[in-house]
């Protein structure tokens, strides 16, 4: 008549009565007999928080805020002795989700086993009142000790004595189905008496009243023979309502004779009436390997997940963890593994309202930590359980409240060199996720944005690119430069042109200045700056600095320009020069010109990367300059005003297309002044001023700002030890963002009753710690048909990284004319 049975013959078997040392914070422990049930005997237990995202990127670890739950409290301390004692959740990394706000609060686990003792504060204020003895009218304190020990390990209070369950704050619905007098000649704990017995029907009133009284999850840590019709069509109505329902695989592996290849008959006739929400427990020691006693998988291996089945600590007498001499009994089997899971459920269960139980089982599966053969095996099933997994996005991510797509391995953005270190500077940039089980995660978006890197200035600059040709007839100029390596298709395409062309001509840049009216001058570029031909019509020249800029060659990034046209009309004194280039931003990334400026450590491979060369830019400029004669020299001025438009990023800094970036317009004005003295002097500055706006478009709020500056200040002299020669010093600070940043509008909560997020505006700031101040003194002079140069120079604080260390570089150089 009795289906079902406990473990205690198993225990016999397993431990004998042994006495030994083990790692769990007590002097000894000793192989207890209970009798409780776990398959062919065993030895042997709303409210939504918003847990973190892995990894990285996008990564956290932190609950977010939803409408139907405050945040979660701030972080606990849960590495205690009583954590330390309980060995399923630290095995199963139960901390991930304690951490993340879940503790089972909220959620009701039934236990149907041999009741519970009522009076042990592991239990006080949560056995539910619909508790009750489902096999006769005794009420529900424990005879045998199997049920106490079983709710134990899935929900002991972490109340600082004893242990604590996997999920200590569940409620815990007491089903006891012993059939009356089978455990009265069990003699508490340490028994080795009969085992008790329990009948279908008792189980299955048990999964009925489950059902009725709102319980997400059944535990059923017993075993025996094949169920009948009753207790297989209670199966199957507990998990057509949703409810998971976790049964002890049996604990055959030393009962001689017996088949411990598949589990027992009782485990598989459940999982076969369960419409895919039973799980077949099994149990593995503490090293992951399964246990000698524990059933194996065999041919159920999509239902079977194995845990920490083997010495689990431990047995309790009067409420407290019992002690004989110096000595605490420990439980062993199938039993203690079914729990470890029940408990793992009701967090999932708590944390997520919104996942259904065939969800939650197939969470508990698919991030079981795979184990013996790869994939699915006859021996562990689906593997071990893992909590912390479990607690992590799985599937296709994405912003809540919206349609776009995230990676959790793509990088949130990638900031400019005007923006230096500022994407380290700790600050957060929280939203929150949804998983592909519509899970909700707070993220940190900021933690996944990567710097600038820092620039090599010096390399570039000593690399010839190419040789310079330059032809002038009348008032035309023409220049050119031939690249001397016709075998870098690299070059060739990262400057915009054809393999066909290249073969052709090899023309790496070019130029032509001419005059089309007496007092009207007109240049064209390809692949050329229009402030460098800009520069060309109005005469100016300087000392050639290698490392320190002259205040307004850049717009915060590098840049591949494609072509440029300038035009230059004096009218009296004053001259005034309208220009316009375009071109694609350079973002770092594993290409040849990446590491000649950037060094070699890139991190290739992602959206950002792949669009490095499609961050399409366009300028246009006007300039106003004029020079007076003055005793001895004179004063050259300019002013100018430049727009700078952005298809993609925002003053070279580039976010995940997932975010709808739609670039950004820049302002920039500029001022120059050049003081020609007696004596062959001269001083000189320049000074940037750059207004930036960020366009709306996706998350983009369209209302971030930035200000940056970008200044250089010239001291040189001609012929100063020798005819000809030329000494100068220059003082500069590259462009950098002083201050604002750009605004996103993320979701910031989650609710899962109206399955809606909340968004709220979220400002990342750009503007850098650190601050690149350059100091760099250059000479030049003529020598044997040729010229010498050297060039030393200081970066302090290089890319705006406040603390990168000061870079010191030395060149010299010797260059024919022929």
């Amino acid at each position: 008549m009795a289906s079902a049975y406990s473990n205690a013959d198993e225990k016999r078997i397993i431990a004998g009565g042994l006495r030994c040392q083990l790692r769990c914070g007590v002097a000894a422990m000793a192989m207890a007999v209970l009798s409780g049930c776990g398959g062919s005997g065993d030895n042997g237990p709303v409210s939504t928080p918003v847990p973190p995202v892995a990894g990285p990127p996008p990564q956290t670890q932190d609950p977010a805020p939803t409408s139907s739950q405050a945040p979660a409290p701030s972080p606990t301390n849960f590495n205690t002795s009583e954590f330390r004692r309980s060995d399923g959740p630290d095995f199963h990394n139960a901390m991930t989700a304690w951490e993340a706000g879940a503790t089972g609060e909220g959620v009701t686990i039934g236990v149907i086993d041999s009741g519970i003792d009522t009076d042990s504060p592991e239990f006080a204020g949560r056995i539910d009142a619909r508790s009750r003895d489902v096999a006769g009218t005794r009420g529900l304190e424990d005879e045998g000790g199997h049920g106490t020990a079983v709710a134990t390990v899935a929900a002991a209070a972490r109340n600082g004595q004893g242990v604590m369950g996997m999920a200590f704050d569940a409620n815990l619905l007491v089903l006891r189905a012993d059939s009356p007098g089978s455990c009265s000649t069990m003699s508490g704990s340490g028994s080795t008496g009969n085992p008790c017995r329990y009948t279908n029907t008792a189980i299955a009133a048990g999964l009925d009243h489950a059902v009725n009284s709102g319980a997400r999850i059944v535990n059923i840590s017993l075993g025996g023979t094949s169920p009948n019709a009753t207790l297989r069509d209670a199966v199957a109505r507990a998990t057509a309502e949703g409810v998971v329902v976790i049964v002890s695989a049996g604990n055959d592996g030393n009962v001689v004779g017996a088949d411990a290849s598949a589990p027992n008959a009782f485990a598989s006739g459940l999982a076969n009436a369960g419409n895919g929400l039973v799980i077949i427990a099994g149990s593995v020691d503490d090293t992951g390997a399964i246990s000698d006693f524990s059933n194996r998988a065999g041919s159920f291996g999509a239902s079977f997940l194995t845990a920490r089945g083997e010495r689990i600590c431990c047995v309790y007498e009067n409420g407290a963890i019992a002690n004989d001499e110096g000595f605490v009994s420990v439980y062993s089997g199938t039993s203690f593994a079914a729990p470890q899971i029940a408990g793992a459920a009701a967090l999932l269960a708590q944390a997520f309202p919104n996942l259904s139980g065939s969800e939650i089982v197939e969470l508990l599966m698919t991030t079981a930590d795979d184990a013996g053969a790869s994939g699915v095996d006859a021996i562990y099933g689906r593997g071990v359980l893992n909590l912390e997994e479990a607690f992590s996005p799985q599937g296709q991510m994405s912003l809540a409240g919206t349609s776009m797509a995230l990676s959790a391995f793509s990088r949130t953005g990638m900031t400019s060199a005007a923006m230096g270190d500022a994407a380290q500077t700790g600050q957060g940039l929280g939203a929150v996720i949804l998983d592909g089980f519509d899970r909700a995660f707070a993220v940190d978006l900021a933690r996944s944005v990567q710097t600038a890197q820092i620039e090599r200035k010096l390399t570039p600059a000593l690399i010839p690119m190419g040789r310079n040709r330059v032809a002038s007839g009348g008032e035309t100029r023409i220049a050119l430069t031939v690249s001397e390596r016709p075998d870098s298709p690299t070059l060739v395409e990262r400057l915009r042109l054809s393999g066909r062309d290249a073969d052709r001509a090899q023309i790496l840049g070019g130029s032509i200045i001419t005059k089309i009216a007496p007092k009207t001058g007109f240049a064209i570029g390809l692949n050329s700056s229009a402030h460098g031909l800009t520069a060309q019509l109005q005469g100016a020249s300087g000392p050639a600095f290698l490392v320190a800029d002259n205040g307004s060659t850049r717009f915060g990034q590098l840049r591949i320009v494609d072509g440029s046209v300038a035009v230059r009309q004096s009218f009296g004194g004053f001259s005034v020069t309208a220009s316009a280039e375009s071109g694609d931003a350079l973002m770092a990334g594993d290409d040849l010109l990446g590491r000649l400026f950037f060094g070699d450590a890139m991190q290739p491979n992602d959206a950002l990367d792949r669009q490095r060369f499609n961050n399409g830019y366009r300028s246009a400029s006007l300039a106003l300059d004029r020079r007076w004669q003055l005793p001895g020299g004179g004063l050259d001025t300019a002013l100018a005003v430049s727009w700078v438009d952005e298809a993609e990023t925002i003053l070279g800094a580039r976010f995940d297309p997932a975010f709808g970036a739609n670039g950004a317009t820049s302002l920039f004005i500029d001022a120059r002044f050049g003081l020609d003295l007696p004596d062959r002097w001269r001083f000189g500055g320049e000074w940037r001023q750059g207004f930036t706006r960020a366009r709306a478009g996706g998350m983009m709020a369209g209302t971030g700002e930035m200000l940056s500056t970008a200044f250089a200040f010239d001291v040189s002299r001609r012929s100063m030890f020798r005819k000809h020669d030329r000494l100068a010093l220059r003082f500069s600070q590259p462009l950098r963002v002083s201050r604002g940043g750009v605004d996103f509008l993320l979701p910031i909560g989650y609710d899962y009753a109206s399955e809606s997020a909340q968004f709220g505006l979220s400002r990342f700031n750009l503007a850098p710690r650190g601050r690149e101040l350059v100091g760099e003194i250059a000479y030049s002079m003529p020598l044997w048909g040729g010229a010498l140069s050297g060039n030393a120079f200081i970066r302090q604080e290089p890319g705006h990284f406040a603390t990168a260390e000061d870079d010191i570089g030395l060149a010299l150089r010797y260059g024919l004319n022929f």
